[in-house]
């Protein structure tokens, strides 16, 4: 029931739905840093909202949403791959005050990026333009996809939903999508929450000829890894690792998304040296 998304389409309507269930997958995102909780929830809405995102697009790799601002909360960022591995991270300045996204998110940018293991990237930025996250979402999707969309997010501490209506891309009938999305802003929190997604999707659209594919199960994914670690390292110039070895004899590096700390000893730091030396020559 809990980490899983669900995808269906209505037969005979040019229109699509996703439904997702996160658990696990948005605690261990939650647990890695101590965010304060307005920051919190609005970390369980990006990373709930990429979740429904990456079944929009056809790639083998990843789609990424960020949000930057001149508020309180200064980065969102929510990450899935195609296979729906997530992860997400937040970032903030003083003390983050109960307040609507807005404010919390004052002047602030979105891009949605696609990127894929080959091929050209992509990213779309615009500015946020809406009273929630999920506003901003369906904004951009009218402004530059040309995709009428309706997104609803629901979060309950580490739990949360998110239920995603859109029309089909070139096949958009305005009135079958006007009013399967009234419907489904119907749904409650409770009922979002708890109920199998069968019965949600009766409880909503019982008139309707609704097609449910099998369930992917989503989990959380961090990239980090020593090596990724240690090739940033080799980004730096041989005077600040031979300054970092002298000063401190070691160095550690630790992933924003995960927490996972990755240690290089003297040992490691001569032998980045000496590599760096080499290329060098």
């Amino acid at each position: 029931m809990w980490d899983q998304l669900h995808r269906f389409v209505f037969d005979g309507l040019s229109v699509r739905g996703v439904f997702v269930r996160l658990d696990a997958s948005l605690a261990r995102n939650l647990r890695s840093h101590p965010y304060p909780p307005p920051l919190q929830r609005l970390i369980a809405e990006a990373t709930t909202a990429v979740g429904l995102l990456a079944t929009t697009v056809k790639i083998k790799g990843r789609i990424s949403l960020q949000f930057q601002s001149d508020g309180p909360v200064k980065l969102l960022l929510a990450e899935s791959t195609d296979e729906l591995g997530l992860r997400s991270v937040g970032q903030w300045q003083g003390d983050i005050p109960e307040g609507d996204f807005s404010a919390l998110m004052a002047g602030g940018r979105m891009a949605l990026s696609l990127l894929p293991e080959q091929g050209q990237q992509y990213q779309g930025v615009v500015p946020l333009d809406g009273e929630t996250l999920a506003d901003c979402l369906e904004h951009y999707f009218q402004q530059s996809e040309q995709l009428a969309t309706r997104i609803l997010l629901f979060n309950e501490g580490e739990r949360s939903a998110g239920l995603m209506i859109q029309a089909m891309p070139g096949l958009q009938q305005h009135e079958d999508f006007h009013r399967i999305a009234l419907l489904a802003e119907t749904l409650k929190t409770e009922e979002a929450m708890n109920l199998p997604v069968e019965t949600v999707l009766h409880r909503l659209y019982h008139e309707e000829q609704v097609r449910l594919f099998p369930s992917q199960a989503v989990r959380f994914h961090c990239r980090c890894s020593r090596e990724r670690c240690r090739d940033s390292l080799l980004t730096l110039p041989v005077g600040d690792l031979q300054e970092m070895r002298a000063e401190e004899g070691e160095t550690t590096i630790q992933c924003d998304f995960c927490g996972e700390r990755y240690h290089f000893d003297d040992q490691a730091l001569e032998q980045l040296i000496q590599e760096k030396q080499q290329q060098a020559h």
